[in-house]
């Protein structure tokens, strides 16, 4: 097992004003979210979700939120309005409290996978293996992912009890 320090930091972008922006959807063919979504992230938005919702008269329609750095204002707006049929944005700033995260590099008997600690007021909250790692591992490997997600998920909790983990500051 080994471990290795990438990142530790609460607020990599520096820049703390948050900001979400909403708009309700009531005629978008459903396919085109996932697309819309992954250009929001490309981005560098925070958080992109997706909220079903009912309007006026009844009408079934989806909330597309995005948490963003208030700087991708203008190219978040810009996007939902070229890509989904919205003719409406709110958006207004919020405060977040976040937790510190590491993340750590497991090595497990199929090969290495990521594996996010995160820590607030100096004591961990949770330790969770990076699903795409996992899923990777799984497949090379051809054993269950639940299997993969319980291994790494183990060395992990080793590492940590053993103070391999760096502290953040």
């Amino acid at each position: 097992m080994k471990a290795m320090h990438l990142d530790c930091s609460a607020n990599p972008n520096g820049n703390n004003e948050t900001m979400i922006v909403e708009a309700n959807i009531d005629d978008l063919n459903p396919q085109v979210f996932p697309y819309v979504m992954d250009k929001l992230l490309a981005i560098g938005v925070f958080d992109v979700w997706l909220t079903p919702i009912v309007m006026k008269k009844n009408r079934s329609a989806t909330m597309l939120s995005v948490l963003l750095n208030s700087q991708l204002l203008e190219q978040v707006t810009t996007i939902l309005f070229a890509e989904t049929s919205t003719i409406g944005l709110r958006h207004y700033v919020v405060q977040r409290t976040m937790a510190i995260r590491e993340i750590l590099n497991v090595t497990v008997p199929w090969g290495q996978a990521r594996v996010k600690i995160s820590s607030y007021d100096a004591k961990i909250c949770s330790i969770t293996p990076e699903y795409e790692d996992c899923k990777s591992l799984a497949i090379e490997n051809d054993i269950p992912l639940k299997e993969v997600q319980q291994t790494v998920l183990e060395f992990a909790r080793i590492i940590v009890t053993n103070n391999k983990v760096s502290k953040c500051p």
